[in-house]
């Protein structure tokens, strides 16, 4: 699952320790651990530092304060920072139940082959404008254009051309703004009804770890009961 929120209670470790031996010292000695995550950080020079420890199904799993993948296994010599964080996994931290971390995606910038210019990501109404640009420069020698006119006989002009791709840079940027919109709510419906079914899976997931909990108690119990009955010790 990926978790998010993980600041936690802090904590100051007695001696310097890696990341094994962070696992080994603190995490597996924890008897509530399996409730838990723990936040630590990295003392090496890297762009993602801070890790969060989870377990889910008895696995023990990692992954980068982001949601981004962070595999512990990857860091067991590193050297962590004395001071980390630790709590009980609340309904708030859940943001995913079926992954492990977030992808991250790479955007790969498509290049406009005839001018060599970026275009991936511009707005209909800068791309308009480049042709708006385009145009004058081209309308500077009238020799080469062909005379475009209205019903009436009268020329259209460079200006006149301008004029109407403003016009339609406009209604397109009005159109694309009224749909942006409407898929952005879509997509923010879509992401809390994902997030309410992962929190949803992750409470029936702890309520099964609570009831084992339970039931490993009651059996310690009675074994104990067992222990000191004292007809066990008639003659």
């Amino acid at each position: 699952m990926i978790l998010r929120n993980t600041e936690g209670k802090s904590y100051e470790l007695e001696r310097e320790m890696t990341v094994g031996e962070f696992i080994k010292e603190i995490i597996e000695k924890d008897r509530e651990r399996y409730l838990k995550y723990f936040r630590i950080t990295l003392k090496a020079k890297l762009s993602g530092k801070n890790m969060v420890f989870y377990y889910q199904d008895g696995i023990l799993k990692s992954q980068h304060t982001t949601g981004n993948r962070m595999d512990y296994e990857n860091y067991m010599n590193y050297d962590i920072f004395e001071s980390y964080g630790a709590k009980y996994i609340s309904v708030d931290n859940i943001w995913d139940f079926e992954h492990d971390y977030e992808k991250t995606d790479c955007n790969i910038n498509k290049v406009d082959k005839e001018h060599g210019k970026n275009t991936e990501n511009k707005s209909n109404k800068e791309v308009c404008m480049e042709i708006i640009e385009e145009i004058k420069r081209k309308s500077e020698d009238k020799a080469k254009i062909t005379k475009v006119q209205y019903p009436n006989g009268k020329e259209v002009t460079s200006g006149d051309l301008v004029e109407c791709i403003r016009q339609i840079a406009w209604n397109m940027d009005k159109y694309n703004s009224q749909e942006s919109s409407q898929d952005f709510e879509i997509d923010r419906l879509k992401l809390e009804n994902k997030m309410l079914k992962s929190q949803i899976k992750w409470l029936e997931y702890k309520i099964d770890l609570l009831q084992k909990k339970k039931e490993d108690i009651e059996n310690e119990e009675a074994d104990m009961d067992k222990l000191f009955d004292l007809n066990n010790f008639k003659l």
